[in-house]
């Protein structure tokens, strides 16, 4: 399991308030004080290790030979890091120490003024420590929609292609639909006109039939829609979107697609009736040919370029899947082996420690070969390291994989 160590205000700065209990408060890891021995369990863990029972508030588990109380849980939406408990972090006076820490800026200010200020306080930082810092250096405020977003608007976009092209195909082929069930109905309504009845009567017939088309196909996607977002959200890959997403239906979208089923439904529902004022019945047939024509052909175009957009991103998604990694990854298992704090102080206890488990691992009779590896196999291997070229401008970053 995955533990994380937050500062006692976390559950504040967060906004997020806990599912169960309580979140963290300044009393779990009072200045000077040391931290207390409790823990705020993540939503997933909750549920796998304790069955989503509500009385776990109270219940102790252990870490690291430590036991902690169980005070509260998360809610599913907040997955800081991915761990599965959160811990209160006692802030050490150790100046090595490294953290990591977050801001919350002031409504109205910007990211370029947050850099110039934060630029001038490590300056003044470095003139009093120059030791901790290098001869040079600029910060850089960075937003956490920016980092844990930056790959998911090129997903949405090309999603939101799909969806619109699809929408557009839906509507073309209802729209040829019902010219050709107008078409098919002229004679009936030259009869109806021929016994007397207006055109305003005859348009008023239409449209209750196509509002009536219409809502009806509207609800039944509503209701589709509906029942089909919790079964796609469980199919999706558990990677494919950040775990604090909320994928839900959005109601603006979702009233722009039902009324333009309805303006589509409508406006060629009518197109029969709205055709009766024309005297030139050769004239009609010829622009009824061309109205079809044009919305066959917009159709199949949008078809090709939809189908089109499918086999080019399961041709890169298969090219992807067999890409060589350098390695045979068949029959090969990557097991993690972190080092507790305390437990191999020095790399000399540490290279002693991997070498025997590596000699034990490699005595058992079903393994064949064993290898000690830093940081894993690629390509789950390393992290991503920004640098910049001196003078160059900030669009000059370039990243290097450690």
């Amino acid at each position: 399991m995955r533990a994380t160590f937050l500062t006692s205000n976390a559950s504040a700065y967060f906004g997020v308030p806990p599912l169960l209990g309580r979140g963290l408060i300044p009393a779990d890891a009072a200045e000077g004080g040391a931290a207390q021995p409790v823990a705020i369990l993540s939503y997933s863990f909750w549920q796998r290790h304790f069955h989503a029972s509500r009385g776990v508030l109270g219940k102790t588990i252990e870490l690291l030979r430590k036991r902690y109380s169980i005070v509260g849980v998360f809610p599913p939406r907040f997955s800081w890091t991915g761990a599965d408990v959160y811990l209160p972090l006692q802030i050490p006076y150790d100046p090595h120490s490294v953290l990591g820490f977050s801001v919350t800026l002031k409504a109205g200010v910007d990211v370029p003024s947050a850099n110039a200020e934060f630029q001038a306080l490590f300056e003044q930082f470095a003139k009093e420590n120059p030791a901790r810092f290098p001869a040079a250096f600029r910060t850089r405020v960075e937003r956490l929609a920016d980092r844990y977003g930056q790959s998911l608007p090129h997903t949405l976009y090309v999603l939101f292609g799909a969806v619109v092209l699809l929408l557009a195909i839906g509507c073309a082929n209802t729209s040829i639909l019902l010219l050709a069930r107008g078409a098919s109905r002229r004679h009936e309504l030259r009869i109806r006109a021929a016994v007397g009845a207006s055109r305003l009567r005859i348009i008023r017939q239409l449209l209750t039939e196509s509002l009536v088309l219409s809502l009806s196909g509207a609800f039944a996607g509503v209701l589709l829609a509906y029942a089909a977002l919790p079964l796609i959200v469980r199919w999706l890959p558990g990677d494919a979107f950040p775990r604090e997403a909320a994928i839900a239906i959005d109601v603006p979208v979702l009233a722009f697609s039902a009324g333009l089923a309805l303006a589509t439904s409508i406006l060629f529902g009518l197109s029969p009736a709205l055709q009766l004022s024309h005297s030139d019945t050769k004239r009609r047939g010829a622009g009824r040919w061309r109205t079809h024509t044009v919305l066959a052909a917009g159709q199949i175009a949008l078809t090709l370029l939809l189908l089109t957009a499918a086999g080019g991103a399961a041709e890169g998604f298969l090219r992807l899947m067999h890409t060589s990694l350098g390695y045979d990854p068949h029959n090969t298992m990557h097991v993690g082996i972190p080092v507790h704090i305390g437990s191999y102080p020095t790399w000399e206890a540490r290279v002693a420690y991997y070498d025997r488990l590596r000699s034990r691992v490699a005595a058992l009779p079903e393994v064949i070969a064993v290898a000690n590896s830093l940081d894993a196999t690629p390509p789950f291997n390393g992290s991503n390291q920004r640098f910049e070229i001196m003078g160059r401008s900030e669009r000059g970053y370039s990243e290097s994989r450690l």
